[in-house]
């Protein structure tokens, strides 16, 4: 995963920080598919919260400011 913030960059993607991780994914689940680890689902909420806060930023910065590579 490390290695692809690199490429990201070279091709001026925007990386975020957070990671959601299921270990021992189908232990994880229950039958009607929700999440029983806490932790994943606090995890994966700072994530989306992040994802989409950075694809509201770049729409509005883009609306003002084109950005060519």
């Amino acid at each position: 995963m490390e290695q692809l913030r690199v490429v990201m960059a070279e091709v001026n993607a925007t990386t975020i920080r957070n990671t959601v991780s299921f270990h021992n994914a189908w232990s994880r689940f229950a039958e009607d598919g929700t999440c029983t680890d806490p932790a994943a689902d606090t995890a994966a909420k700072a994530l989306l919260d992040q994802l989409a806060w950075w694809g509201h930023a770049l729409r509005d910065a883009k609306s003002v400011r084109g950005y060519v590579a």
